[in-house]
């Protein structure tokens, strides 16, 4: 495949990552063992061409519509829900550096275009106000992938005030890599804690919340296409959340092979002829299509309004946010289900179903992924709309 400046086909980039994923597989049991996705790994996705999705095409990027990476996520997903997880979460990044200041594009990507982005959106350190930008202190938890990036974005509120929350841009020279990644889902996502102390990050290397969602980020003027156009708090929700179809495909179709050889322990009979295993193989497959048709039917909102220079509505905005956090609890559910007839067999370290198990539910535990405060907000927006609306606009405008 062509790595110059022109761009390669779609379809090559897509089966250059399709071919890779017996060695995600194979690879699998070692990535959990060591708690951070493989070298080789990260270094093939980028040969193929995977991080190339989001970023400009004046840095060597393809600026591509989203839809088809996220779909070839899930692929990546059935066999490791970590290496697709860090892949897709590294991947998105672009898109949000894309619509910072020029300046901060051209120090990571101008001499490197090949630069990877990590980052901890938990907003728990402190950032202080100081001549020419913002002085950073503090522990950023949870940033998949960070042993194989350049840079971090992390955000906090400017001087601790609600409703100023903002994204910052370091350099992984400025922070240190502290290893607590011991858990028990998603350990090979490596998603480790970052320190930073006395950090300075110029005003260039900021982009507000406010800025983000409500206003006109000033990397648009340069990258002035549809992608992004494409609001990211929406995109990234559905980074975090369309992860969990990969685990539940890959569970139904365990559960398929198994149940057309199992017998039951102590009755002898063929799982096969159980109307019960009948209903549980039905229903998770009909929660898996649900998640699925929320996920296209989002993907294809999305893309069209920005393919018509159309402003995505608020309505389309909230639903979509809350339909990545549904397909989230869809595929959970889908997953428990047929996790609770897949036998002990499931419980060794061996099997894919039990490793998928925890995976599912380790993703769920995302902020973004709160089914509570999804299910509260969408609820009170489908009551009062316009008092919702200006109520959230609201928090992040003060």
């Amino acid at each position: 495949m062509n790595q110059g400046h022109s761009d390669p086909d779609q379809a090559e980039v897509i089966a250059a990552v399709r071919a890779l994923l017996p060695g995600f597989a194979a690879r699998t049991r070692a990535a959990e063992q060591n708690r951070c996705i493989p070298p080789e790994s990260i270094e093939e996705l980028s040969k193929a061409g995977f991080f190339r999705w989001f970023r400009p095409k004046r840095y060597e990027g393809f600026e591509w519509l989203p839809k088809p990476i996220y779909e070839l996520a899930i692929e990546m997903g059935t066999v490791c829900p970590s290496t697709a997880w860090v892949a897709l979460l590294v991947a998105i990044h672009d898109h949000l550096l894309a619509l910072m200041d020029p300046r901060a594009q051209d120090e990571v990507w101008k001499e490197s275009p090949q630069s990877l982005i990590s980052s901890s959106f938990a907003p728990v350190g402190n950032v202080r106000t100081v001549s020419g930008g913002f002085e950073l202190n503090g522990r950023w938890p949870f940033s998949s992938g960070v042993d194989h990036c350049n840079w971090a974005m992390v955000s906090s509120r400017i001087d601790g005030v609600p409703g100023r929350e903002a994204f910052f841009l370091v350099s992984n020279h400025q922070f240190v890599i502290n290893d607590n990644w011991f858990v028990s889902g998603m350990k090979a996502s490596g998603s480790k804690e970052m320190v930073l102390e006395g950090v300075f990050v110029p005003g260039y290397r900021c982009l507000t919340a406010q800025e983000l969602n409500w206003g006109d980020p000033p990397g648009r003027k340069v990258n002035n296409v549809p992608l992004y156009w494409i609001p990211f708090i929406p995109l990234f929700t559905w980074v975090v959340c369309v992860h969990a179809l990969g685990p539940a495909i890959s569970v139904r179709q365990e559960y398929i092979k198994a149940t057309l050889r199992r017998v039951g322990a102590y009755t002898f009979d063929k799982l096969r002829d159980r109307q019960l295993s009948m209903a549980r193989l039905a229903e998770a497959t009909a929660e898996i299509d649900a998640a699925q048709l929320l996920f296209a039917r989002d993907f294809d909102a999305m893309e069209g309004c920005v393919q018509s220079r159309h402003a995505i509505e608020p309505s389309a905005y909230f639903r979509i946010r809350f339909d990545a956090v549904y397909a989230l609890e869809l595929c959970s559910r889908a997953l428990d289900r047929l996790w609770r007839a897949s036998g002990a067999h499931a419980l060794f370290e061996g099997s894919s179903i039990q490793r998928n198990f925890r995976d599912l539910h380790a993703m769920s535990q995302h902020g973004g992924a709160d089914i509570d405060s999804a299910l509260s907000d969408y609820g009170k927006f489908l009551l009062d709309p316009e008092g919702f609306l200006a109520a959230y606009s609201g928090r992040e405008r003060k």
